[in-house]
């Protein structure tokens, strides 16, 4: 039970068990109630009397406790109390509020990010719809260059770990950095052809630089000290020639040098100075040998490897002429590179590149691509003619019948022109236009800068063997007419084993599995331009 006491209007609040449990244990009423309380105007629960300085008793307590009681049988309540729920209540709103804000806050943001989201999802791929379209207007390129792509991945830099292994010391370098660096190394295309064992001993002794863009790093005229590994960026070789007379200085570009090549190592061999000019095109990182360690580690390989390249170099037939200083010259200038099968090697150039290409082991093809003119009309067969005349569409397809039904439009074929086996050569400067040299297998070329080949071997060389490559490809027209007969033939003998087939009374057994390969593969003549029934 409570009591709101109030006293001159002052209010205070007494429990009945507070007050009990103090008179059973002797309290004073003085420490019961407050002398104030027993003194002036009492009011109890909204009842007024009045106290004049007298003891309270017990017996007074108890019938006052008994007077409330039948007033209030569920007992009064208290105003603090109740002040007390209702700030907890109060609190615990506040606070669902909050929670309920920041959710409908998240949700909105949520919604937000999903819908810019799929409006940037639909812009892209509306952006690839105009370019492929674009794309296949222009026609640049109509066969699919992905299944002539590498099956090798390119590397384009080093991890954190490798960087700190090299950053060592040579004695410095534990097992598992030698371990981090041979890694490294199987995934870099220029130490494929290292066995094992060098590689390890390679790992032991690299060392790592990064230079930054037009940085030089060997400097013509200078004592070759280093050889270079290059791992990402871009070196230009450059040499600078004096005109005697005037004094002016040429700068003649050699080559770039690319991730995964090597330079530097020629004056290390021949105890030579450098006869070229290094620069950075961009920011690059690079793995470097010293002279004693190249001559420790790949001196050996590199000497039987020259000796190889310089070999094949005599026993070529572009080389007759050539006297042992120049053959030895390009040998220095070259290298040998390996492509995996269904490569384009070289391809759509109408002039002299930055290398010449001699096949040394291996096969390539050259296909080139021709625009022949499809014609279909609702009474004969398809047809494909090779002609760019706007006249011939407009003939064909204003002819009085069968004209909403007729079909005239261009087409892009690629077509086989010729095979290349080792010792054929390209890229001399031919026209190739439209036409791409392709890997038939895996493949090993000479590579030779054509700017010293050019030096060496007098321009007049380089411009015979253009004009004798250029002899060999045949022109659009006769690639057409070779068309036409192989699709001539290519019907007669379908024609020919539909006749034989449908005589023979044995019952046909063959199978799949005995049909050869090279029959089940796409075929060069499309099947509609074949007579499935020719008339007699």
């Amino acid at each position: 039970m409570v009591f709101d006491v109030a006293l001159n209007g002052e209010h205070t609040v007494v429990h009945e068990l507070d007050i009990f449990s103090k008179v059973g244990r002797g309290v004073a009423h003085d420490e019961i109630i407050p002398f104030s309380v027993r003194s002036g105007k009492l009011k109890v629960n909204g009842e007024t009397s009045t106290i004049i300085d007298q003891k309270i008793s017990l017996d007074f307590i108890k019938l006052l406790s008994r007077t409330v009681s039948r007033r209030f049988p569920g007992g009064v309540p208290s105003s603090t109390n109740v002040s007390v729920a209702d700030d907890r209540k109060a609190v615990v709103l506040e606070r669902f509020r909050r929670f309920t804000n920041k959710f409908i806050c998240v949700s909105r943001l949520l919604n937000a990010v999903k819908a810019k989201m799929k409006m940037q999802t639909r812009e892209e791929i509306s952006s690839v719809k105009k370019e492929d379209e674009k794309g296949h207007k222009s026609n640049v390129l109509d066969f699919d260059v992905s299944y002539f792509r590498s099956a090798t991945t390119s590397y384009g830099g080093l991890s954190h770990r490798a960087r700190d292994a090299l950053w060592k010391m040579v004695h410095q370098r534990t097992e598992r950095d030698i371990k981090t660096l041979e890694e490294v190394m199987d995934r870099l295309p220029f130490f494929h052809k290292y066995p094992k064992s060098i590689k390890a001993d390679l790992a032991r002794m690299l060392w790592y630089d990064r230079f930054e863009d037009q940085r030089i790093i060997i400097k013509q005229g200078d004592i070759g000290t280093r050889m270079y590994f290059v791992v990402s960026g871009c070196v230009s070789l450059q040499t600078t020639d004096i005109d005697p007379r005037s004094g002016i200085k040429h700068v003649i570009h050699l080559k770039d040098v690319k991730s995964g090549a090597t330079f530097g190592e020629l004056a290390l061999i021949r105890d030579m100075k450098r006869n070229y000019t290094a620069v950075c095109k961009g920011d690059s990182e690079f793995l470097s040998l010293s002279k004693s360690e190249f001559n420790n580690v790949l001196r050996h390989q590199y000497e039987e490897n020259w000796q190889q390249r310089n070999t094949f170099i005599r026993n070529q037939q572009s080389f007759e002429g050539a006297s042992i200083d120049q053959m030895k010259s390009v040998t220095d200038m070259s290298d040998m590179k390996s492509f995996p099968d269904n490569t384009v090697i070289f391809g759509d150039k109408t002039q002299l590149t930055e290398a010449v290409y001699f096949i040394r082991k291996g096969k390539c093809d050259m296909i080139k691509k021709i625009s022949l003119l499809r014609t279909q009309s609702p009474y004969l067969r398809p047809s494909l003619f090779l002609s760019d005349n706007k006249k011939d569409h407009s003939e064909f397809l204003n002819k009085p019948y069968g004209k909403h039904t007729r079909i005239c439009r261009t087409e892009n074929h690629m077509l086989t022109v010729m095979s290349l086996y080792p010792g054929d050569y390209f890229g001399v400067g031919e026209n190739l236009q439209d036409t791409y040299i392709i890997t038939n297998g895996k493949v090993e070329c000479l590579v030779i800068n054509s700017a010293f080949f050019a030096i060496n071997l007098m321009t007049d060389q380089l411009d015979e063997m253009k004009n004798k490559n250029e002899e060999k490809i045949p022109s659009n027209q006769n690639l057409y007419l070779k068309f036409e007969a192989n699709r001539k033939w290519t019907e007669y003998k379908k024609s020919l084993v539909e006749n034989v087939v449908s005589r023979k009374r044995i019952p046909n057994v063959t199978t799949e599995e005995d049909i050869p390969k090279i029959l089940t593969m796409s075929p060069s003549i499309p099947q509609d331009l074949l007579w499935k029934n020719k008339p007699s």
